[in-house]
């Protein structure tokens, strides 16, 4: 079932209304309460999760980047894979933000760069060497919005809701649903017409390295994205 909700962008003055880079995080963040500070990861993972995960995890996600600071991982996606379907969604996904790598291979060199937007968010960027010259860079941000929930957005007019939880000593991000922004109009997509169900992990691996996973699933069409790479920080 479709689940259309109205909001109000509190976009009341002239400077506000002069901001044409809102992104759909800002757009729905306005028109409730304003959010707390970048991801509170260890307030939505609660502090019993919070103590069972692995030292390293903690370590490298208990603090968030400053302004002007970037914090840059470096690695390899050991595997980057895509149905048919799933190449459809991430090239789709361009028009919006681009979430998504949208090309596949193994062993492809990748960096990600995490740092502060603005006061509110955190932008991840995973930025793929598929070899041809041309990195592919998939940008999102990262905002919780106070009460309990993290939103990621992509582009101006989409994003998801994910729950955060502690799991076997590993962090797991797992969507609870897709949206767009129409107008002033928020549309909950339903299953079938969302990419599916994403999950993403870090896994510790001693040191400072650790593992990365995402999986989408579809309802009607299976599994559609596959990513598994290995990262450590790179020194300042």
């Amino acid at each position: 079932m479709w689940d259309i909700e109205r909001f109000e962008p509190a976009l009341t003055s002239p400077n506000r209304r002069k901001r044409l880079n809102l992104d759909a995080c800002d757009r729905v963040l306005d028109a409730r309460s304003r959010p707390a500070s970048g991801m509170a990861l260890r307030d939505l993972v609660g502090e019993t999760g919070w103590s069972r995960l692995a030292h390293g995890i903690r370590f490298r996600l208990g603090t968030e980047p400053a302004r002007g600071e970037r914090r840059i991982y470096t690695g390899r996606m050991l595997k980057v894979a895509l149905s048919w379907a799933g190449r459809i969604m991430a090239h789709a996904g361009r028009l919006l933000g681009t979430p998504m790598a949208w090309s596949t291979g193994l062993n492809i060199p990748c960096d990600v760069h995490v740092y502060r937007e603005r006061e509110d968010g955190l932008v991840w960027e995973r930025r793929y060497d598929f070899g041809d010259g041309r990195p592919q860079i998939a940008r999102t941000i990262k905002r919780c919005d106070g009460s309990g929930r993290l939103l990621e957005c992509f582009g101006k007019h989409a994003g998801m809701t994910l729950r955060v939880f502690e799991e076997g000593g590993a962090l797991h991000f797992v969507s609870e649903d897709f949206f767009l922004l129409i107008g002033r109009w928020k549309l909950k997509l339903p299953g079938l017409f969302s990419p599916g169900e994403l999950h993403v992990a870090q896994h510790d691996k001693g040191g400072d390295l650790f593992r990365f996973t995402l999986e989408v699933n579809h309802p009607l069409f299976g599994r559609v994205a596959e990513q598994d790479g290995l990262f450590r920080e790179m020194e300042a």
